[in-house]
């Protein structure tokens, strides 16, 4: 069940370790489709004035978005090769 936002995670600066204030909204573009979305508008928000952070959020989606899709063609995969398996199974066994 949804549940709304919350406090989810806590950030740290990669550098110190110390832990980022502030409000922050953390996206999980891998897993994500709404996170994806968010990406991209961020990337038309800021171009005019980081074409450079644009590009590579534009490029990270993407990849994002053909891992997905490799993941989901693999998992249909295993379905199908399942699927002829038992077919073939009680096809044997009438």
């Amino acid at each position: 069940m949804p549940r709304g936002l919350y406090h989810k995670y806590d950030v740290t600066y990669a550098e110190t370790g110390e832990e980022l204030e502030g409000e922050i909204f953390v996206l999980r573009l891998d897993r994500d489709p709404h996170a994806r979305e968010a990406a991209r508008a961020y990337a038309r928000s800021c171009r005019e004035e980081n074409r450079p952070l644009a590009d590579a959020l534009e490029r990270w989606v993407r990849n994002c978005e053909k891992v997905q899709q490799s993941a989901e063609e693999e998992l249909l995969k295993a379905i199908r090769e399942r699927n002829e398996a038992v077919i073939k199974h009680l096809e044997s066994a009438s």
